[in-house]
This record gives structure tokens, sequence and C-alpha cells, in this order.
């Protein structure tokens, strides 16, 4: 991708919006065009997958625009993960409760997220945005805009020297990707929550901190992003006694070939492959519900057709299949004996182990 100017990237993007509104979701967003809004010799950052929005307050897809439609099941409760008979299932990162559990969880982690950020000393809190702070800004998606919080300070440093205070002061429970970046004419850090803090009913808070100079005084906003996960439904889970598992795949062409090209299916038994068969039940059963927000984002070209998998569990309650396709940034699909359950999964690192599981599998 070539590396725009930020006016460059701002005015694109603006043309783009205006003849793609109705496909534009302003509170959230995966990651856009990180690369285009990083200054030379700074890299872009990302998290969970997700897209960064800079300078704009919605997002239109660069090449193609993914809207996937989440629902929302407020009152269903997930049971604890069934057992399939062999192989552990089920997982810390499983979602239980009621959507309305998840939403006030995730609502109490952003407030006590945003008021444990600290600035140097000096700083003075303001109640509301500078005078002369511009509208739109950056912001990171999935998330649901009703969760974000926001918080400002005016700083006595300058941007540089804020900067490195903000590289040795990482908040607590928190990591940042390794540095300062630039969006048009200001700042930014990120943070994610630390490894082993992931939470079970919502997206762990991330922050955007952005700061720049107004008036002889360094001013900065942090706002946090996160979303309530939907209730995972107790249909999706491998149950019953695990008899088989079958990987079909497309997978990724080559350059001169770019296009996915159908491998051989792979069949496992767990007579014979019951430790893969047992892997694949637990990354399965240990996925999360989808985050219940819409959103909508930038996907790059993907080739025709695109890479995907498709796992079907052949148990003794009924066959199980989890489909993914890859391109972007899809979900995981489940049907159970033909029927859809919904809503669908998050897809955590499911692909990587059926990847693994397939090429090391027996055919």
């Amino acid at each position: 991708m070539t590396r725009w100017a930020d006016e460059r990237v701002a005015s694109t993007l603006a043309e783009s919006l205006a003849a793609h509104e109705h496909l534009a979701d302003p509170g959230t967003a995966h990651r856009i065009a990180a690369e285009t809004l990083t200054s030379p010799g700074e890299r872009p950052r990302h998290s969970h997958g997700r897209l960064l929005v800079a300078g704009v307050a919605a997002t239109v897809a660069a090449v193609a625009v993914a809207v996937p439609t989440l629902s929302r099941e407020d009152e269903s409760v997930a049971p604890s993960p069934p057992a399939a008979s062999g192989a552990p299932s089920g997982g810390p990162s499983v979602t239980e409760g009621t959507y309305a559990q998840n939403l006030t969880a995730a609502r109490a982690a952003s407030v006590e997220t945003v008021r444990s950020l600290r600035m140097p000393g000096g700083a003075r809190e303001l109640d509301r945005r500078p005078a002369d702070w511009p509208e739109g800004g950056s912001s990171l998606g999935p998330s649901d805009p009703a969760l974000t919080r926001t918080r400002w300070w005016s700083v006595p440093m300058g941007p540089v020297d804020l900067g490195h205070w903000l590289a040795q002061h990482t908040p607590e429970g928190l990591v940042t990707d390794g540095g300062v970046g630039r969006s048009l004419d200001a700042r930014e850090m990120f943070y994610d929550p630390a490894p082993g803090q992931s939470p079970v009913g919502y997206l762990g808070v991330s922050v955007i901190l952005t700061w720049r100079q107004l008036g002889g005084r360094t001013f900065v906003e942090a706002q946090t992003f996160t979303s309530a996960r939907n209730v995972r439904p107790a249909a999706s889970y491998v149950d019953g006694s695990v008899t088989a598992v079958d990987i079909a795949r497309i997978v990724r062409g080559s350059d001169q070939h770019p296009g996915g090209r159908r491998v051989p299916t792979v069949h496992l038994r767990a007579a014979t492959d019951a430790a893969q068969v047992a892997r694949l039940v637990r990354a399965a059963n240990a996925l999360p519900g989808s985050v219940a927000v819409g959103w909508s984002g930038s996907c790059p070209m993907i080739p025709d057709p695109p890479p995907e998998f498709t796992i079907t569990f052949h148990t003794a309650a009924a066959t199980l299949s989890m489909r993914q396709v890859l391109g972007c940034w899809g979900l995981v699909e489940v049907t159970r004996d033909g029927q859809a359950v919904t809503p669908p999964l998050d897809p955590g690192g499911l692909s990587a182990v059926v990847n693994d599981v397939a090429a090391s599998a027996r055919h």
C-alpha cells in the first residue's frame, strides 16, 4: 500500500464517506489503513484484530466494505459447556450468564480503566474538550460507542517530552505496543489489556491517548474502547462422544495463482487420532461469543475463492460444523445437524489450531 500524506488520506476518506455513508458505522470499526496514517519511521499498531480509524468519524472500505450484523441475546443464558467424551471442553474464555450482565461488566471495566490513567506532575484535568480541539479523531472497533469513557488534561510539557514520559509510565494492567504514533497533527499511544487478563463477557478494554499542542500547552484526550459479548449458544458446543472430525479447507494460493485452492479433506478418527481430536474440541469449545455491536471496516482485496475452513465434529449427540472465511475478519458460523446456530462466535485462534492439526495429521 502506498504511504499517503495525512492530508490526502483525510481528503480521500472524506470523499469516500460521502459516497458510502449508508455503509458506515460512526461508532465502531476494525482498524482501517493504519499503514497510511503512520508517519515515516513510525510503525502502525494493532490490537485484538481491531481497526484504527484516524482523523474521521466513520469507516469506509478502501477496497470493500464489510458490515457484519451481530445479534444480541439479551436474556438467553448459556449453561456450562457440555463435555465431549474423551476430550476436555470449555475454558476460561467461554461466555456465561446473560448479555445484560456482560454489558454491565463491560461498562464498569471501561469506567475503572479510564479512572486509572495518570498524567505527569502539574497536569490539570479538564471537564470538557478544549475549545480548539478539532472534531473527529481516532477510534477502535469493534466497540460499543455507548461504553466509551473520556478524560481530558492540560499538561505543562511539550508533546515530545510527554511521549517520553508516557512510554515510561504504562498504566497497571495495560501494555503498550512500543511507542508513539502520529495521526494528522496529533501524537497517539495505544494501550491494550495485559496478557492473561481476558474477561469473560466482553472485549478487554483498550485505550487511545491522543495529545497535541494548542496555545503553548499540551492537551491530552484519553478514550476507552470495549464491547459486551453475546452469550454463546449452548447448541454451539461440541458435546457427546466424538467419533470423527473432518477438516475441509481452501488455502491461500501462490503469487502465480493468487486464488484460493481447495486441498484434500482431512479425516480424523477418535480411535486413532485421539490427541488431535481432543485439541480441536478444546479449541472449538473455548471460543467466546461474538461482540454484540454492528461495525463496518476496511477489507483488503481477497482472492476468489477466499481461504476458509470447515471443521465437522461427528458425535453421538449431533453433527456440528464450524466454518470461518479467512479473507477479512470472518466470524465462526456454526450449524448443528444442518441448522444454523446464532449468534456466531469470535474466531479467537481457531484457524491456527485447525491448520496445525491438518498439517500434522495422517491423510
